[in-house]
């Protein structure tokens, strides 16, 4: 399943990443999350809960901070057991610069 999103936010893409990289507001960025608790550098423990239609369930799991390239990207990779089986998944996060914000 691919999902995309795209999302406006009028500040610099270096603040725009250093938000992402906070534990905090990175949670509350991640579908179903809560527990979010660092490891060790930029890896996670989580609880998820995720599902289609009547079919959810708690996973939990670990998130890592990959392929860094600050300002600009990141990759989240998230994988997971639950009582209906396994999750994995990746997200690619890409900083664009709007024009007129730097």
């Amino acid at each position: 399943m691919k999902i995309e999103e795209n999302y406006i936010v009028d500040a610099s893409p270096e603040r725009v990443y250093s938000a992402l990289l906070d534990p905090e507001i990175l949670a509350g960025c991640i579908p179903g999350c809560s527990r979010f608790e660092a490891t060790e550098d930029n890896t996670y423990e989580v609880t998820i809960t995720v599902g289609v239609a009547m079919v959810r369930g708690d996973y939990k799991g670990s998130v890592k901070i990959l392929e860094q390239n600050p300002p600009r990207s990141c990759v989240l990779s998230l994988e997971g057991k639950g009582g209906s089986g396994f999750i994995t998944g990746r997200a690619k996060i890409d900083v664009i610069p709007k024009d007129g914000i730097s």
